[in-house]
C-alpha cells in the first residue's frame, strides 16, 4: 500500500503526551498504491475496512547522549488519536546511531488514519535525503 524512506521534516501534530508528537514526511514515497499517503501531513488514511500492519524504524544519530522516540498513532474515523506503541532510544555514546523500530497489526475500517511520529519533545531521526534507516511500511492484509 505505502512504502517510505529518509525522514524529510514534521507532518501534523497527532498526540500529545506532555510533548506534541509529530507525524513524519519523507523524502521518497516509493510505493503509495491509491495515493492513501499524504506526504505533507505524514498520515496514512485507511482505503477499505480490514487488517493493516505498519512496520516503522528510525535512527537517531547524536553528537552527545541524546533520547529518541518512534510512536505509531491510530485515529479511528470520527474518533480521537491514541497510541498503539512508543519505542524509545539513547544514543549514549557520541556519534553512535540508535536505532528504534516498531510493527503493529490492526483492524481498521474505511477512514481510519495510522501515522509513524515522534515525540518533539525529544530528538527527531536523522533529517536528510541520504540518511538510512528511517522508512515506513503499511499493508493490507485481507
Amino acid at each position: 500500500m505505502v512504502g517510505c524512506r529518509h525522514f524529510y521534516q514534521n507532518g501534523n501534530n497527532v498526540y500529545n503526551d506532555g510533548n506534541n508528537v509529530y507525524a513524519l514526511t519523507f523524502h521518497n514515497v516509493d510505493v503509495n498504491i491509491g495515493s492513501h499517503f499524504n506526504n505533507t501531513t505524514g498520515i496514512f488514511t485507511c482505503p477499505v475496512a480490514g487488517n493493516y500492519f505498519i512496520s516503522c524504524q528510525n535512527n537517531y544519530r547524536a553528537q552527545n547522549s541524546a533520547w529518541s522516540s518512534l510512536y505509531i498513532i491510530y485515529k479511528p474515523n470520527g474518533g480521537s488519536y491514541q497510541k498503539l506503541s512508543d519505542n524509545w532510544a539513547t544514543s549514549a555514546i557520541a556519534n553512535t546511531w540508535a536505532p528504534i523500530s516498531a510493527s503493529h497489526f490492526i483492524n481498521c475500517n474505511a477512514g481510519d488514519e495510522i501515522v509513524m511520529a515522534y515525540n518533539s519533545g525529544y530528538s527527531a531521526p536523522n533529517n536528510s535525503s541520504t540518511s538510512g534507516g528511517v522508512q515506513m511500511s503499511i499493508f493490507l492484509f485481507g
